[in-house]
């Protein structure tokens, strides 16, 4: 898939922000990329993905590895997920925990 011209930000160096609106924090800043950057990175996403086929049982490992990974780094994903929903962390997030699970 080719990238349109209208789907790219004219302006260089500019910047998207997510932001919690609950808290109007600033989560994060990313670059817009440009058009080349996001037809190399199709086209590297292609590559990697005719290699990732054609293995089942290096898939199998990999998500197993990246279910454990997800354990392990439950408590700091439930706070990135709670962000994500825009609420406000005071305590313990259980509800994003049971998400991660």
């Amino acid at each position: 898939m080719k990238a349109s011209s209208s789907m790219i930000a004219k302006e260089k160096n500019k910047r998207v922000k997510t932001i919690n609106s609950a808290t109007e924090n600033v989560l994060n800043e990313y670059d817009i990329m440009s058009k080349e950057q996001i037809n190399a990175a199709t086209r590297k996403a292609k590559n990697a993905f005719e290699q990732w086929k054609k293995d089942i049982n290096r898939r199998n490992d990999f998500i197993h590895d990246f279910a454990n990974e997800l354990r392990r780094n439950k408590d700091s994903l439930a706070k990135i997920a709670t962000n994500d929903m825009c609420k406000v962390i005071k305590k313990p997030v259980p509800k994003s925990k049971n998400v991660l699970e």
